[in-house]
């Protein structure tokens, strides 16, 4: 599933009914709009049987809760706690990207993206996204002779 959600703490209510009603696999959320500080509580009630990785922009600038009241853009993954072992996330030098790859026992490995990228003005840092992207995707074919699937979901505005 992917889904922009323009802030999880004003929608986290509506993503747990979600789950309840589907138990998805993988949860892509773009734009969560979350700090590393506060996504622990904001998903309290959903991380003991979803583990998560926020890839947001205090992660490249740990001053930024401290500096500013909300949080813009990133991206959020959420997935059953089962599948710990079976999920790795990709380093990545933005929080506009965030890949994970899968790899469940007698399937093929995949790779999954999700994407929050910047419009309204922001063409330079639209480029730059892209081309960190193409990064991704290009060492994962790389790595696996292209013989590998490679999803991306969110939102590329």
């Amino acid at each position: 599933m992917s889904w922009n959600i323009e802030s999880i703490r004003n929608s986290v209510f509506s993503l747990q009914h979600f789950i309840d009603l589907y138990s998805p696999s993988l949860i892509f959320i773009s734009e969560p709009q979350s700090f590393q500080c506060d996504i622990s509580s904001t998903l309290q009630n959903i991380s003991p049987q979803y583990s998560f990785y926020l890839n947001s922009e205090d992660l490249f600038d740990k001053s930024l809760p401290l500096v500013k009241s909300k949080a813009n853009g990133g991206t959020l993954l959420l997935w059953p706690s089962e599948l710990d072992p079976h999920i790795t996330i990709l380093p990545t030098p933005t929080p506009a990207i965030l890949p994970c790859r899968v790899n469940l026992p007698g399937l093929i490995t995949s790779y999954h993206i999700c994407i929050y990228l910047p419009t309204a003005g922001k063409d330079d840092q639209f480029v730059s996204e892209l081309a960190a992207l193409e990064v991704i995707i290009t060492e994962i074919h790389e790595k696996h002779d292209g013989l590998c699937p490679v999803y991306i979901c969110g939102d590329g505005n």
